[in-house]
């Protein structure tokens, strides 16, 4: 028998998050062997690929569970619809939303659309290490361009970095700033501005570690590039419960399909560690590499570099 058939009987992996994403259930036979183990175990399909649809619900509401969503007035409405899909929906997150809110009077804890938190006002980034949340979920924006798009850029990203210097080990997600009715487009709060906006924070994300942006944007726009007037609830910014459903509909889906990206390249890694074949660790390697910026990627890019000097050629 084969090196490779005997290190694939080898392998016994704990029940863990792997098998709850992809839907691996406990057995008592090892995967390739008739060897007995216990309850505690489970078969690991070695070439298996974790696919959106793979992930569960459960492993979607246990990670919404340790979340945060911070926004404005839209963030506001977002909390009415997760109140209106019952308790339960999402995993409960915590929702630090406030209207009027804004970079500005984040500054001041004066402001009374400040943020708050356990009775008290609050900076967003305190607030964060107040709830000892491990996600936080950002929608900012609408309130933000009352003057040029990229200098409102630059507010976002010294925002973000205040949160990240005070919370460190956080995952933050920018939602992408929602469309507005185009009839209502004014000088510096308009859909070309907003287009501006999600576009500099995008590539600010895609340069920096545990910072994923996301368009929840998909489906939203009319013709003209606006909020389409389904969506609207007073013809200018906000949205009805349609256009939050729309909108959740597309941040599940994008983080669903992380959850399987991330669990697909560490199943790789996983197998190339005990199989040791150059085959295997190009598969690993081209899984890793199409991740994000993150701490999970610099992970495995380092069991990779220490795997590769064992390789089987």
């Amino acid at each position: 028998m084969s090196m490779r058939m005997e290190s694939v009987k080898k392998i016994i992996v704990s029940c863990s998050l792997i098998g709850m994403v992809c839907g691996v259930m406990p057995a008592q036979t090892v995967y390739g062997s008739s060897k007995t183990v216990s309850a505690t175990t489970i078969t690991y399909k070695m070439d298996a690929v974790c696919k959106r649809e793979d992930v569960s619900k459960e492993t979607i509401n246990a990670l919404f569970a340790k979340s945060a969503f911070i926004g404005n007035s839209v963030g506001v409405g977002q909390k009415m619809y997760f109140n209106s899909k019952g308790r339960g929906f999402l995993g409960n997150p915590k929702m630090l939303v406030q209207g009027c809110y804004s970079f500005s009077n984040d500054k001041s804890l004066h402001s009374q659309f400040s943020l708050q938190y356990g009775g008290r006002r609050c900076h967003a980034k305190d607030a964060i290490a107040y709830a000892k949340v491990k996600y936080v979920f950002i929608n900012m924006g609408t309130n933000d361009l009352w003057k040029e798009a990229d200098s409102t850029y630059l507010d976002y990203v010294e925002y973000i970095k205040g949160i990240q210097k005070r919370n460190p080990n956080v995952v933050i997600f920018i939602e992408s700033t929602t469309p507005m009715c185009s009839s209502r487009n004014g000088r510096y709060l308009n859909n070309h501005a907003i287009n501006r906006l999600n576009s500099l924070i995008e590539q600010y994300c895609k340069k920096h570690k545990d910072l994923y942006y996301v368009d929840i944007t998909k489906g939203m726009r009319d013709a003209t590039g606006g909020l389409k007037s389904a969506y609207a609830s007073d013809g200018y910014v906000h949205m009805t419960m349609a256009g939050y459903e729309v909108w959740t509909n597309n941040l599940v889906e994008y983080v669903e399909n992380l959850i399987a990206q991330e669990t697909t390249a560490k199943n790789l890694v996983f197998k190339v560690k005990y199989t040791k074949h150059m085959d295997d660790y190009i598969k690993a390697k081209k899984a890793v590499d199409q991740l994000e910026k993150s701490t999970k990627k610099m992970k495995l890019v380092k069991q990779l570099k220490k795997v590769k000097k064992k390789i089987v050629y």
